[in-house]
């Protein structure tokens, strides 16, 4: 069976259908090592297709794996790189 495939039956379930689909999913996401990055996203749609508080712990779930992540924050601008003559 191919993603297509698949994809297409998707579409054909109901919304319900879908939230079991999705939260099964995300429970087998569970069972995995949360430490390896994973290529899979969920969509708005996917998100949307939630209830609130299934959605809440999705997203609170993301920034928690996250939050071990270094991110460098810096200023766009830098006076020594900015060159008023470009302009």
């Amino acid at each position: 069976m191919t993603l297509h495939e698949i994809l297409q039956q998707v579409k054909q379930l109901n919304p319900q259908e879908r939230r079991t689909l999705v939260q099964q999913v995300l429970e087998m996401n569970d069972d995995t090592d949360t430490s390896s990055p994973s290529d899979h996203h969920l969509t708005v749609y996917d998100l949307m297709a939630m209830r609130a508080d299934e959605r809440e712990r999705v997203v609170a779930r993301a920034f928690a794996n996250a939050s071990h992540e270094v991110f460098e924050t810096f200023e766009a601008y830098d006076e020594i790189d900015f060159n008023d003559d470009a302009f």
